[in-house]
């Protein structure tokens, strides 16, 4: 008996050493064999100089879908924006996005960040949809943005119109509407019972205060209408009325430039005309949005030039001197126009004369665009009609409103964007900008024959 025990216990043992190694043993033969070999995905920063890469801890077959991760660890590079992932370090080869799928193959895989410097003009992926963001502020209204401006936290503001109304949308940094701005980050006001308001002009004072400036229409009269917002949205009941204030200056008043002076007074400029003729028109209010009576009559200047004068652009000089840009019709021809006044809003005796200065380029020349260099010295953009075509000008002129002559060589130059072979060429200025290193960005619309497109020149 002890015998047989013994034998049934070496068979026992026997058995639970070898089955395991012949794959024997439980139900069916399964849980044996060899295993398929594993790839992983490692994310590299590529150079980045913060945050840190996502990590993906998975074990993948082959023939396994891999979902690629997002920039979810924050990376950044100096002078650089993230664009994605490539399987090279180079950026060239297959290229991922967040989400997007592949098939793993039979090696490990190095995702390496993609990176762009911020001039190159490859839409940014991390903004919107493939760096493009549309927002209808209502159903099947009418919603046009016409200004623009960065907060000091990076988020965007655009204001514009909507079906009569004034309209603000604010943007996170990935050009999501911010939640905390307004309504889902959408702003509609009406200025007056039943008016029809448009906005032209925005500014974000040192507070974080939002400043909006266009016109409202009441049916009779069109008045100059400003409109400040606290950092949510909300109508800032310290200025105005309401965080409404217009200003009636005669029967029909439109602002289309806006800025703040370095103490936090508001001036806001465009033209007011009455029923015969339009003269340039500037007002300036203190920070409750009341007249400043220190500045002209009342918190008002017009300034008659011609026939017709309209400004467009408005700039503060490091000195406090107010500068004006538009176009002076006289009936015949409409010229380039720039009108300088001191902090009071007095004609400045100093600038062309009596603080006005008018270039004849040809036929027809308009102002929508100013800048202010650091030399002092002022420059204009818009375009100039010769009775056939339309082409950018830019002038430029000296603290005293003189042509620069180091500007080619009369101060004013002419570029036509669309191909000569075009029949009719419409290319017009209406933006500006000057770089850190001097170099002047004029950008607007080219019409070639066709169609119109974005244009873009840069001039030395």
């Amino acid at each position: 008996m002890k015998t047989l025990l013994r034998s049934i216990a070496w068979f026992t043992l026997l058995a639970a050493l070898v089955l395991p190694a012949c794959g024997g043993g439980g139900g069916g033969g399964g849980g044996g064999g060899v295993k398929a070999p594993a790839y992983t995905v490692t994310y590299n920063g590529n150079g980045n100089t913060g945050g840190s890469v996502p990590e993906d801890t998975t074990n993948y077959e082959q023939g396994a879908t891999v979902t690629v991760l997002g920039n979810t660890g924050n990376l950044i590079k100096d002078g650089y924006f993230f664009a994605g992932w490539c399987v090279a370090e180079n950026g060239e080869g297959t290229t991922y996005t967040q989400g997007q799928p592949f098939v793993m193959g039979t090696a490990n895989v190095t995702l390496y960040a993609r990176w762009f410097p911020y001039s190159t003009g490859i839409l940014d992926i991390d903004f919107g949809e493939g760096g493009i963001v549309t927002t209808p502020l209502g159903v099947d209204t009418q919603d046009e943005a016409r200004a623009l401006a960065i907060q000091a936290d990076g988020k965007i503001v655009v204001a514009g119109s909507s079906f009569g109304d004034f309209a603000l949308v604010r943007y996170d940094e990935n050009g999501d509407p911010d939640s905390t701005f307004g309504i889902g980050g959408k702003v509609v006001t009406s200025i007056g019972e039943g008016t029809s308001d448009e906005a032209f002009a925005l500014a974000i004072q040192a507070d974080g205060k939002i400043v909006v400036a266009g016109s409202s229409r009441d049916g009779a009269n069109t008045n100059f209408a400003l409109v400040r917002y606290d950092e949510n949205g909300e109508p800032d009941p310290t200025f105005g009325a309401d965080g409404i204030a217009t200003v009636d200056i005669e029967t029909e008043d439109i602002a289309y430039a806006l800025a703040i002076q370095a103490d936090g007074k508001i001036v806001a400029a465009g033209y007011s005309f009455d029923g015969a003729n339009a003269d340039f028109a500037l007002v300036r209010c203190d920070e409750n949005g009341e007249p400043d009576p220190t500045f002209g009559a009342d918190g008002i200047v017009t300034v008659d030039i011609e026939t017709e004068d309209i400004a467009y652009a408005l700039a503060i000089q490091a000195d406090g001197k107010i500068v004006a840009a538009g176009y002076s019709f006289d009936g015949a021809n409409a010229d380039f126009a720039l009108v300088r006044c001191d902090e009071n809003g007095e004609p400045d005796q100093t600038f062309g004369t009596d603080g006005i200065v008018t270039v004849d380029i040809d036929t027809d020349d308009r102002a929508y665009a100013l800048a202010i260099q650091d030399d002092g010295k002022i420059v204009a953009a818009g375009y100039s009609f010769d009775g056939a075509n339309t082409d950018f000008a830019l002038v430029r002129c000296d603290e005293n409103g003189e042509p620069d002559q180091t500007f080619d060589t009369d101060g004013i130059v002419i570029t036509q964007v669309a191909s000569p072979v075009v029949l009719m060429r419409f290319d017009e200025a209406r933006a500006l900008a000057i770089q850190a290193d001097g170099k002047i960005i004029a950008a607007g619309k080219s019409y070639n024959s066709t169609d119109d497109d974005f244009a873009l020149v840069r001039y030395e």
